[in-house]
């Protein structure tokens, strides 16, 4: 696992092992939902935002409203994965991130994930100015 940082987008490792595939062998369709949430929390925590710091500063907490995905082609047990998370839209109410799963360049599948956010009593919120200016300033230019 390691990420590597570019001005709009942030690449994540993973190997699978044999509990993220089923029984034909292949990575579990719901696998990619897991692996794309662990490339999108570590892109905002190499961007100093942990996703603790959302609930301890703002009392919010971000959650998946939407996720589309593209199987393209499936991916194996020892595969190393290359999951290239990249800003598609940000705005005062939602984040949109497209995520790329590619093994050695060929791409496997497309995720698009809406994220929005929720206070501590489950409803709807705006999302935290500090962040939208963080996010925006770091990642956008």
């Amino acid at each position: 696992m390691s990420g590597d940082t570019t001005s709009h987008s942030f690449d994540y490792h993973i190997r699978v092992f044999l509990p993220d595939t089923d029984a034909v062998g292949v990575v579990y369709h719901g696998t990619y939902a897991r692996f794309a949430d662990m490339a999108r929390t570590e892109w905002l925590r190499s961007l100093g935002w942990p996703i603790t710091r959302f609930a301890e500063e703002h009392g919010l907490s971000p959650v998946v409203h939407r996720m589309e995905v593209d199987y393209t082609r499936p991916a194996k047990v020892d595969d190393l994965l290359l999951i290239r998370s990249t800003l598609a839209g940000i705005g005062p109410v939602r984040t949109t991130i497209d995520q790329e799963f590619l093994r050695d360049g060929l791409l496997l599948a497309k995720v698009r994930v809406v994220l929005v956010f929720i206070d501590k009593g489950g409803r709807p919120a705006r999302q935290p100015a500090a962040f939208l200016r963080h996010f925006a300033t770091t990642v956008a230019e």
